[in-house]
């Protein structure tokens, strides 16, 4: 007996959340997103992201067993696809401000570890990027160079600051490279979630999608084995009936 191939619409089913990953990594890439694998990773370990996508996983399946129902009548089709993407449609409302309040909340802890001073740095900090404010970016690579020969942590950070606010990105770089391991990690997270590649689009590429009626049909080849299969049944009945007659 020759072995059942799956459906087109299995294959789909199986390969969607693989696909889904493919075209999130695309997406932050396109988006200019700092290290997009790792990004990735930081994504799929966070609560509202995975929460998204398992609604959108939940109402593909909806659709996927509507597509492969091809008993249901015009009228059940639509009604059941149209209740499937009103409740996945809720649940993702909910689930985008949620996704919101996490990645401003990440932003705003990593821009706050990268460039406010510590309460004991504040006068220091003051009077560094006072001097600063007018600094071309040659002087402010110079300041982040002496920050890094005298261990003037402080001063490293004014720099970067003020690197910042002129949108010197290579000169924030070389202030985050020459400080520890945790400014590292929080201008990575600053980097990643102040983009608009990662706060806008995720709960964009993670909504339910609607449907065209004709897209919602049945293929063809399960029709036609759902006919066979009541033409069968139909020819079953019969010759029961047949029989009993007989008797």
């Amino acid at each position: 007996m020759t072995e059942q191939q799956p459906s087109v619409v299995d294959q789909l089913e199986v390969q969607a959340p693989e696909q889904l990953r493919i075209r999130t990594l695309e997406n932050l890439k396109r988006g200019g997103v700092f290290y997009p694998d790792d990004a990735l990773e930081r994504l799929e370990a966070m609560g509202p992201y995975r929460a998204m996508r398992s609604n959108l996983e939940d109402y593909s399946a909806k659709i996927g067993g509507i597509r492969r129902s091809p008993e249901l009548t015009r009228e059940e089709r639509l009604s059941r696809a149209a209740d499937a993407f009103d409740a996945a449609e809720k649940a993702h409302e909910e689930l985008s401000r949620e996704w919101e309040a996490t990645v401003s909340k990440i932003a705003s802890e990593a821009e706050s570890d990268l460039f406010a001073p510590s309460t004991k740095e504040r006068g220091e900090y003051r009077d560094a990027a006072l001097r600063l404010a007018g600094a071309s970016e040659g002087q402010l690579v110079e300041a982040i160079e002496l920050a890094r020969l005298s261990g003037d942590s402080v001063l490293n950070k004014a720099a970067r600051t003020i690197a910042h606010r002129q949108g010197l990105r290579q000169v924030v770089e070389r202030s985050v490279a020459y400080d520890d391991n945790q400014t590292a990690a929080a201008y990575a997270e600053h980097a990643r979630f102040s983009s608009e590649a990662i706060r806008e689009s995720v709960p964009s590429m993670l909504a339910p999608y609607s449907l065209s009626e004709q897209q919602l049909a049945s293929p063809q080849g399960l029709i036609d084995a759902h006919k066979r299969a009541k033409d069968a049944e139909e020819g079953r009945r019969q010759r029961l009936f047949r029989g009993a007659g007989q008797r």
